[in-house]
């Protein structure tokens, strides 16, 4: 699908899906991804519904637009928990 929907608008470097921007280089991606984002349930650049099992604030769902969104707060929380290389328990976790 992605790459029929790529090929249908051109194979240029961007076109549009659903309610969504999309692009295929992974230098494009990782600009939008590393930028604010007023995000939404949504997948595929589609609304989606939430079902009951997920909680409705999950972070993928979550914006990060702004300097205190929890999004931002939640990402930080978390990278400095698994990702930290100088903490004893991420070292424990890579041996």
């Amino acid at each position: 699908l992605f790459m029929w929907e790529w090929a249908a608008f051109g194979k240029e470097r961007y076109w549009w899906h659903g309610e969504g921007l999309w692009m295929w280089s992974y230098a494009d991606c990782d600009k939008v991804l590393r930028s604010e984002q007023s995000r939404k349930p949504a997948f595929g650049a589609i609304r989606a519904a939430i079902p009951d099992l997920f909680p409705t604030n999950l972070l993928i769902f979550l914006s990060n637009a702004g300097d205190n969104s929890e999004w931002g707060a939640i990402r930080k929380a978390v990278h400095h928990h698994f990702l930290d290389c100088g903490l004893e328990s991420y070292q424990t976790r890579v041996k």
